[in-house]
């Protein structure tokens, strides 16, 4: 307007009029959130076995799976190891999806692969009846069943139920058994352990290995859980050896494999006896890198690594907190490790039906790896890379990895319905 022209000041009565209303819905919102805060039910806490840190965690996979975890006492009673597991593990259970989540057609993609290209050859129709195994992911070296938390929720989605445990020594499966039965002497009696536990075994004249009792322990957890059902086991990196070596060891309890990123042709560290030679040093570097990791994370430096790097060391390191984290890596590590048990022979002997998952970009295995596999498992179905994802696709990429392990699983269930 004209500079010369000067505008009335609002009369009062208009300004009250607009400024009513609009002190009303302020208060109106204010209340109404208020009472949805009070109204809705509490967010579940975080199991007590968690490290303090573990509340620090703010991805939201990460802690709907957190605290989903729950801590079972698995009874192992094998000629190996005799004593009482606190074993920690969490499961998502199948359900249907919501309408905002069919918008990202996960199902309808599921769908289409299973009509287009079949996994398992010789399989009826898709849609044909069949139970799916239940499903039991294992996670990597030093890592937890966190690993898993972006791939359980979307096989959830498709209408499976999956679970992953904590298997020695990672995660927060007590360590305290098979670290005692390790170092137990050669007496033949049974030795009564703490806090009320069964005793355990003593030793055979030959000295009892590590992957042994892993192998022992998970077959416990496994009756104790499914009985006599066969599952489809997943593992990832080391976990994948721990796959093999299990399913080698109890066929009857596996129906199937799915090997992401696996060990077992190559394992990205030196031979078996220079690892046990190394272990004290290699076991002193991981504390180091742990202690400079808290700091990295707590201290100023957490901004300049970026918010998302920052978040996934805390994930990925929760669990050293637990006791006997670095005492159980040593032992490990002493053994030499399961390059020391899981290669090439027994991969040509695991004659269950399996499926290969590898990320194209893995820079630890190398793709080699995966068709190595493929040449040597008697039930491979096939080798799928996924593109663009590095040595955890299950992170990476997890419609991708759960539309695999999906698809397996109901062709399997198909398979099986066939009598």
């Amino acid at each position: 307007p004209p500079s010369n022209v000067v505008r009335a000041p609002w009369p009062e009565h208009r300004r009250r009029a607009l400024c009513m209303p609009l002190s009303k819905l302020i208060c109106t919102l204010l209340v109404r959130a208020t009472t949805a805060r009070l109204m809705s039910p509490p967010a579940a806490a975080l199991p007590s076995f968690l490290p303090a840190r573990a509340a620090d965690i703010r991805e939201p996979e990460a802690v709907d799976a957190m605290r989903r975890m729950r801590m079972l006492p698995v009874a192992v009673d094998s000629s190996n190891l005799c004593a009482r597991v606190d074993t920690c593990f969490y499961e998502m259970p199948a359900r249907s999806p919501t309408p905002r989540e069919r918008f990202d057609g996960l199902d309808v993609r599921l769908s289409q692969r299973m009509g287009r290209a079949r996994l398992v050859q010789h399989t009826p129709p898709a849609g044909s009846a069949g139970h799916a195994m239940p499903i039991l992911c294992l996670h990597g070296a030093d890592a937890s069943c966190l690993e898993w938390r972006r791939v359980l929720p979307r096989l959830a989605r498709l209408g499976l139920t999956g679970s992953a445990v904590d298997w020695w020594s990672g995660g927060f499966t007590d360590r305290r058994p098979i670290l005692s039965r390790l170092g137990a002497s050669s007496s033949a009696d049974r030795r009564p352990s703490s806090a009320g536990q069964a005793g355990t075994r003593a030793p055979s004249a030959e000295p009892v290995q590590p992957w042994t009792l892993v192998s022992d322990h998970l077959h416990a957890y496994c009756r104790h859980r499914y009985g006599d059902q066969p599952i489809l086991l997943v593992g990832a990196s080391l976990g994948g050896a721990v796959a093999l070596d299990f399913a080698f060891s109890h066929p009857d309890s596996v129906g199937g494999l799915v090997l992401c990123d696996s060990g077992g042709q190559s394992y990205a560290s030196p031979p078996a006896p220079l690892v046990a030679a190394l272990a004290p040093a290699v076991t002193g570097a991981k504390i180091a890198l742990e202690i400079a990791g808290r700091s990295v994370v707590r201290g100023p430096v957490a901004g300049a690594v970026g918010p998302g790097a920052a978040e996934d060391l805390k994930i990925n390191s929760v669990h050293r907190e637990a006791v006997g984290w670095a005492e159980a890596l040593g032992r490990y590590f002493s053994s030499g490790g399961y390059q020391a048990r899981v290669g090439p022979q027994l991969i040509r002997r695991v004659r269950q039906p399996a499926l290969v998952v590898w990320g194209s970009d893995d820079p630890v295995l190398p793709v080699q790896d995966a068709y190595a596999f493929e040449r040597d498992l008697p039930g491979c179905v096939g080798l799928h890379q996924v593109q663009g994802a590095g040595h955890t696709p299950q992170l990476d990429d997890p419609d991708a990895v759960a539309l695999l392990i999906a698809q397996f699983a109901r062709e399997l269930a198909a398979w099986a319905s066939l009598g």
